[in-house]
């Protein structure tokens, strides 16, 4: 389980589940169909993390998924975080960074 605070709601992930979203007061709000990712990750509007070799990314406020596809050689990589259409991936090597296109 993980827990984050964004946007003044908590989310409360378990990844058999998904993503539980409540209010400051613990008032359920909803939950987001979203199981099975690893290096999740929420921004603002964005939720981010990986899932059957593939980087995926969630709007909260647009209801859009966007995937797409991690290379093979990025697969044993500690960590991998999608911001800002850049990909950081943390490797064996360090850290490195790629512009994602569309």
């Amino acid at each position: 389980m993980k827990i984050f605070d964004q946007n003044r709601l908590v989310y409360l992930y378990d990844s058999l589940q998904g993503i539980f979203v409540f209010d400051y007061y613990g008032a359920y709000k909803n939950k987001i169909d979203i199981t099975r990712w690893s290096h999740l990750r929420i921004a603002d509007q964005l939720i981010t993390g990986v899932a059957n070799s593939k980087l995926y990314s969630y709007n909260v406020s647009t209801f859009k998924y966007d995937e797409w596809p991690i290379p093979e050689n990025m697969l044993t990589y500690r960590q991998l975080l999608l911001k800002e259409g850049k990909l950081y991936a943390l490797g064996k090597a360090g850290l490195e960074m790629y512009r994602l296109h569309r």
